[in-house]
């Protein structure tokens, strides 16, 4: 059934996942990027993962509650755990400094493999569509690995809500 399932391959997913590994790999080396930038990553990666869910068990249940609490868990967890503003500087006005890091590397190479097996396993047995089970863990499934890009991406967002602002200075009055 293996050798079955890779010659029903379609073509374009080998490129597909050589252009993710590169955007993963990309994301190793530190840079300074414009702040919009920071947020391109998790924003798409939320909006595929929504769209995905959509296709694959449209608005049934329990894909969607599951994907929100999926979602919300590790932002949660990088709320309790982190201080937002810890890895990212603001280089200069409007750029801000990357570390490096082979997260998104691993967490796209995750969204990868969620969403073959998902589609694999909904080619096999259509039927899966329908299932509470399935659908609650895709749901999770695909909610946790959006939540963990959002996770990354909280510095720029934490930099972003500074900006806007307005500054205050002590002046001893009230």
């Amino acid at each position: 059934m293996t050798i079955a399932v890779l010659h029903h391959i379609p073509f374009w997913v080998y490129p597909l996942l050589i252009g993710l590994t590169l955007l993963g790999w990309m994301q190793s080396k530190s840079r300074v990027i414009p702040m919009w930038r920071g947020l391109i990553l998790p924003v798409v990666m939320t909006l595929l993962s929504l769209f995905a869910l959509l296709n694959s068990f449209g608005s049934s249940l329990p894909g969607w509650p599951a994907w929100i609490i999926g979602f919300a868990i590790p932002i949660l967890i990088a709320l309790k755990l982190t201080r937002p503003e810890s890895s990212f500087a603001e280089s200069e006005p409007g750029q801000v400094t990357v570390p490096g890091s082979w997260w998104p590397l691993l967490l796209i190479g995750l969204v990868f493999v969620a969403r073959f097996v998902v589609n694999v396993a909904l080619g096999v047995d259509p039927s899966l569509a329908a299932s509470f089970g399935f659908g609650l863990l895709t749901g999770l499934t695909y909610g946790a690995l959006s939540g963990a890009f959002v996770v990354r991406a909280m510095p720029v967002i934490e930099l972003f809500r500074r900006r806007l602002q307005w500054p205050h200075t002590k002046t001893g009055h009230s």
